[in-house]
């Protein structure tokens, strides 16, 4: 609370302030906000001291200004140090006090302009002696406040960059392993030796499947045997015959139980990839649809 109940709007700028040494002013800055600046040029390349001084002389009720809107990183850009001197303005047409000294000089402040950097410090220090000093103020409790929040919304948007990334990197993996069943799926339709079967139905008989890799009965290979195999042969040539018949019926079991195993596997992998983008609040809603439209189309 300041010692002096007085208003802002209350303030003339009396010209005898300026004749207020350079030094005295620089080092009443120092002392009022525990600083050590030795050029005003610094001041004013920065923006931000000038909305402490503010900050620091205006009572509650007329406490404008949020310190959490100014930057007072060591280092600071240019549109950083616009939007000190925007918040700067801004309270002090809140507070309905003219200051000629700032109001079209802000470039010029913003550069490091000497003149008129001494010029507003001087009408700084005027305004203070006109408002008072609080009672109890902590300028670098104030300042490590404000660095600290800074710090911690910089994290914090660091951390929102990274979960989006990383949720853009498992719609990404999910759509190409979606990708990848759905290639599997197509492959099998065109053989039309894996259609899909419904998980635990047992494989298809002779009589339902129609694929190229259909059984055929027994004497339907027997039939395609060279006409040589009909006619009386020699007991080895009958043996080595029937042989390959069974080796080639062997075969036809080994790629049906594959074409079985297949399937099985695929429906596993769709039923999980469906189950996790029900059950999944991670994944954005655009992503997805475009899995669900990736997976809809390999049954097609």
């Amino acid at each position: 609370m300041g010692i002096k109940r007085v208003k802002a709007r209350d303030f003339n700028f009396a010209i005898e302030a300026f004749s207020v040494p350079r030094e005295e002013a620089i080092a009443w800055m120092n002392h009022v906000l525990e600083l050590n600046f030795e050029e005003v040029e610094a001041v004013a390349a920065r923006g931000a001291e000038w909305c402490q001084l503010l900050h620091y002389c205006v009572v509650p009720e007329e406490g404008v200004i949020d310190l959490a809107a100014v930057h007072f990183d060591e280092s600071l850009s240019p549109e950083q140090v616009t939007e000190n001197y925007a918040v700067l303005a801004a309270a002090l047409r809140e507070l309905q006090v003219d200051c000629p000294w700032l109001t079209g000089n802000e470039e010029m402040l913003a550069a490091g302009s000497y003149s008129e950097a001494i010029d507003l410090l001087k009408w700084f220090k005027a305004f203070v002696d006109h408002m008072g000093a609080p009672m109890f103020y902590h300028p670098q409790d104030e300042r490590a406040d404000v660095l600290r929040a800074a710090a911690a919304a910089r994290e914090a948007h660091a951390q929102a960059l990274e979960a989006e990334e990383r949720e853009r990197d498992k719609a990404a993996r999910l759509a190409s392993r979606a990708g990848r069943a759905g290639g599997v799926s197509r492959t099998v339709s065109r053989t039309g030796s894996m259609s899909r079967r419904p998980a635990g139905a047992p494989p298809a008989t002779s009589a339902t499947r129609t694929g190229s890799l259909s059984r055929r009965p027994l004497g339907g290979l027997r039939e395609n045997v060279p006409q040589a195999s009909k006619a009386p042969a020699k007991a080895a040539g009958g043996d080595a015959l029937k042989k390959r018949v069974l080796e080639l019926e062997g075969e036809l079991e080994a790629k049906d139980k594959l074409a079985t195993e297949v399937c099985l596997r695929f429906d596993a992998a769709f039923k999980k990839v469906n189950h996790f983008l029900n059950a999944s609040s991670d994944i954005p809603p655009e992503a997805k649809a475009r899995i669900a439209g990736i997976l809809a189309n390999s049954m097609n």
